[in-house]
């Protein structure tokens, strides 16, 4: 049957859909940028989209209409190789030739509904990172000629970003998802990765090294309820009840509400606070009379933050009435990575000034990578670990950076699991030379 495709056949273009497709193609084209003149040499390349015969006819047409200059031969039956050349001025005629408005348009008019929108969110908008991400989005729209507009800027994210413009307490995300969106995954699902780099770059609390879950945390979106794990001679004050965390030798845990509303009491009696990365290594951390643990689980999040500046406050409080038998000394312990250095610098910058490393030395790297541990270190982290600057614990980066192998904490419990599995092969030896 006439004019029907044969199975496989491809579809053909018409000459005008070529020249619109080619401009498509352009950033600066789809902007209406583009000036002069383009010339199409590929004939045939072309012959094959639109067919010999059908591109003759239609670069005839379009000739006759001043739309193109066709460079002939023979008696204009063929197309010589300097091709089809057209002007950008005539443009929009090639668009509504072929059926639709110049892309120009629509561009044009949803930057300036863009700016429009981010400028208004600007007016209103209270949060420092906030304010910062939105000068941001509005530089790039302003800067988005000749480039994509971002995609941030819509309505539905912008709405999230005004909730957590007046948010004063955390909440959980998904209850956060159902008040902004009215569905309780939406914002999982289309708006968290956005968040999260915005707030990786704006949000001054949020750390490089930090996961997403805790990013969003420092910004008022949890995934869980937030706990602070204690172990240690601590003493607090819950409305007119004393509690003595020492009661519980192997720990209690507070949950957000209790640390809010918990007083930590004054006369202290132990000398040390040591924070701990890694649960295993907290749990296995014997009782001290003189030393308060804390299980920070990486980078603490607002609540957990909040709780220990309270407590380094009122240990400076009492330091200075002169109530407490001597300085309180500050330790961490962490990975030995690039992320046990971030949060080890986290910890030192906004949490404990004072804070010193502990077991994260040279010595202790190059003990456990001795005993065969260590995994390797992305190039990624190698390149990072090149730019990173913690003085307290120059040795340690300056041994990741050597060997490229990162050494976990947990490793740290292993050593007594490998002596007593030495001596158990050293008996048994034994008892085999003497049979």
């Amino acid at each position: 049957m006439a004019g029907k495709k044969k199975a496989g056949e491809r579809q053909k273009k018409t000459l005008v859909e070529v020249i619109v497709e080619k401009n498509d193609r352009s950033a600066k084209g789809q902007w209406g940028l583009l000036k002069g003149n383009k010339t199409i040499k590929e004939i045939a390349d072309l012959s094959r989209q639109v067919g010999v015969q059908e591109l003759i006819s239609q670069a005839k047409e379009l000739e006759a209409r001043g739309l193109v200059t066709v460079h002939w031969g023979d008696g204009k039956s063929v197309i010589r190789e300097k091709g089809i050349t057209y002007s950008m001025d005539q443009m929009d005629e090639f668009y509504r030739l072929a059926g639709r408005e110049h892309p120009k348009y629509q561009l044009w008019k949803r930057k300036q509904e863009m700016e429009q929108m981010v400028e208004r969110e600007l007016k209103h908008c209270r949060k420092g990172w906030i304010r910062r991400y939105y000068e941001s989005l509005l530089a790039q729209v302003q800067d988005a000629v000749e480039k994509s507009l971002p995609k941030q800027v819509c309505e539905e994210y912008f709405a999230c970003l005004r909730m957590l413009d007046v948010l004063e307490e955390p909440v959980y995300k998904r209850i956060f998802s159902a008040a902004c969106l009215e569905d309780s995954k939406a914002f999982e699902n289309k708006y968290e990765d956005w968040l999260v780099s915005a707030a990786r770059e704006f949000c001054e609390t949020a750390d490089d090294g930090m996961e997403d879950t805790q990013v969003l945390e420092q910004i008022g979106l949890k995934e869980y309820a937030s706990q602070m794990y204690l172990k240690g001679p601590l003493a607090l004050e819950l409305h007119g009840e004393n509690l003595h965390v020492e009661n519980y030798r192997y720990g209690v845990v507070l949950n957000t509400q209790t640390m809010r509303e918990v007083r930590i009491l004054p006369d202290q009696s132990f000398q040390n606070i040591v924070t701990i990365e890694n649960k295993a290594n907290f749990e296995t951390a014997s009782f001290r009379e003189d030393t308060l643990y804390l299980f920070v689980h990486g980078f603490p999040g607002p609540e957990e933050r909040r709780f220990l500046i309270r407590l380094r406050e009122a240990l400076e409080n009492e330091k200075k009435a002169e109530n407490h038998p001597g300085k309180i000394q500050y330790y961490h312990s962490s990975d030995l990575d690039y992320g046990g250095i971030r949060i080890f610098r986290y910890l030192r910058e906004r949490i404990f000034p004072e804070v010193q490393p502990y077991r994260m030395d040279k010595e202790t790297y190059e003990h456990y990578r001795k005993l065969g541990y260590g995994y390797d270190l992305p190039e990624s982290i190698v390149k990072k670990l090149e730019r990173i600057e913690e003085p307290l614990l120059e040795e340690l980066i300056e041994c990741l950076r050597r060997e490229k192998k990162g050494i976990e904490q947990e490793c740290f419990l292993t050593e007594p699991l490998l002596k007593a599995q030495m001596a158990d092969v050293s008996g048994r030896a034994g008892k085999q030379a003497g049979s």
